[in-house]
């Protein structure tokens, strides 16, 4: 019973809830069986974890049905009827919570009941809540179109025979409702095209963009941002789009909901992190630059929880940025933030990072042993990270292997996409032409710098000159 559908679904109920939940579930309205409040009552005991062997199906059923002989259908019978009122709690709890809903279903009510007074008093109530909630955030848009549409069933039952706007209004709404939405589908789709491999046909985004160019829904701020965010993904190479998106979002920041000026931000941020991979050394600066904003703005933590690949990003830009101070203290403050599951090998491997920073080269290797991960873009990092090392203590050996196996695993992997397999592809010629070239070949050198510089996909560029100076 511990792992049945049940349990996992209260497990849903956070703890300081429960006590809510019994009040619902004790309530005649939605139960009237005794037997399911006894059944909640007993798994209620063994909260959080659930995972106490008293939670196991004769046990229960021992306490609920007393001396009578085990019948597993009985027992399922209640666990299913417990399920649902769990679910109709999790619905009613979510509802409850949703104020743009509460009003329309009112209003809706009222309309349809023909409560004039009513409806009209409950809507400028409506009005007022989204104008207060900031109209141009995404989650009102869909609210504002759904009012619009209700407006004009409201004004179509009163039979006004004259020009009525509110066909204009349910028009206009929908216009930026769909456009505000296929702008962020449309951003999202060409990021996940910059990660891996996708079939995805992003369909009216330029027609969109162009529209939104010979509108007035410039003035709107969401879609203006997302539209700058959408030419930024596009044309990558036009680094003024960059900065019109960067200027745009920071200046209009308080007009969005935290979850989406975050979701702004790491569009930003990620665009910075190809620049830079592509030698573009100075967007270390503002890659450091946004993780600040991030800290400033309360964006890091989402759902108490920090992204394990955002704690990596973060510590690398920072060791990049030679901070090792704040660095050191950035893992130790936040590693325990990061999700359970991903914790040990995403700290292990920040800590490695940190050890090679500061050339201490043997704990750096023996911190990268620990490592132990199934995720694919974990293990390229751990490879690259002891390519560097092996590189830089000179043991040759160990690094043809190495550069050797990394290469046979990329080209076996099917979920990377093609970009992300060639700047590393690249990058491995470049070490192993790097490593034939002998110290003090200056002009082979410098050929191969300019080689780099032209070289859009590649990988750790900025450590590469490094090396290749290091050699003069």
């Amino acid at each position: 019973m511990q792992t049945s559908k049940l349990i996992n679904t209260i497990k849903l109920i956070p703890k300081n809830q429960l006590n809510d939940f019994s009040e619902f579930l004790n309530s005649p309205f939605f139960n009237k069986s005794e037997k399911t409040i006894q059944l909640f009552q007993h798994i209620q005991n063994y909260a959080p974890e659930y995972a106490s062997t008293k939670l196991n199906k004769e046990f229960v059923f021992s306490v609920i049905f007393l001396k009578e002989e085990y019948n597993e259908n009985k027992l399922a019978l209640l666990m299913n009827h417990l399920l649902e009122q769990v679910e109709n709690y999790i619905v009613y709890k979510t509802f409850s919570e949703d104020q743009e809903q509460r009003f329309f279903y009112l209003l809706k009510a009222y309309n349809e009941g023909n409560l004039e007074k009513n409806y009209n008093s409950t809507l400028r109530q409506y009005k007022k809540h989204l104008d207060e909630s900031g109209q141009y955030k995404s989650e009102i848009q869909k609210s504002l179109f759904e009012l619009s549409l209700l407006e004009l069933e409201h004004n179509a039952r009163k039979n006004i025979r004259e020009f009525d706007n509110s066909l204009q209004i349910v028009s206009d709404d929908l216009d930026r409702y769909f456009v505000s939405q296929k702008l962020r589908l449309g951003c999202e789709m060409l990021s996940r095209k910059k990660i891996i491999q996708s079939g995805y046909e992003i369909n009216l985004l330029e027609e969109v963009i162009e529209y939104i160019n010979n509108s007035d829904f410039k003035a709107h701020p969401e879609i203006e941002v997302y539209g700058l965010i959408a030419k930024m993904l596009s044309d990558e190479d036009n680094e003024l789009n960059y900065t019109c998106c960067k200027q745009r979002l920071i200046k209009e920041k308080k007009s969005f909901s935290k979850n989406e000026l975050r979701s702004m931000v790491f569009y930003a941020f990620n665009y910075c992190i190809r620049k830079f991979n592509k030698g573009k050394i100075e967007y270390v600066k503002e890659l450091f630059e946004w993780n600040k904003f991030l800290i400033t703005e309360n964006l890091l933590l989402v759902d108490g929880e920090l992204s394990p690949w955002r704690f990596k990003n973060i510590t690398i830009i920072g060791l990049k940025s030679k901070e090792y101070d704040w660095t050191a203290k950035f893992i130790d403050d936040m590693e325990s933030y990061v999700s359970l599951s991903h914790r040990e090998a995403v700290s292990t491997y920040c800590k490695a990072y940190l050890s090679y920073s500061i050339k201490d080269y043997d704990k750096a290797m023996d911190l990268l042993r620990e490592v132990l991960t199934d995720d694919i873009f974990m293990e390229i990092d751990y490879r690259v990270l002891l390519i560097k090392i092996y590189y830089e203590k000179n043991e040759l050996e160990a690094l043809y292997n190495l550069l050797d196996s990394f290469r046979v695993y990329l080209g076996r992997n099917k979920v990377l996409s093609d970009y992300h397999k060639k700047v590393k592809l690249n990058w491995i010629k470049i070490v192993k032409k790097l490593m034939r070239i002998l110290p003090g070949e200056t002009k082979k050198l410098e050929e191969l710098k300019t080689s780099i510089k032209e070289t859009k996909e590649i990988d750790s560029k900025d450590w590469l000159f490094e090396m290749i100076d290091a050699k003069k």
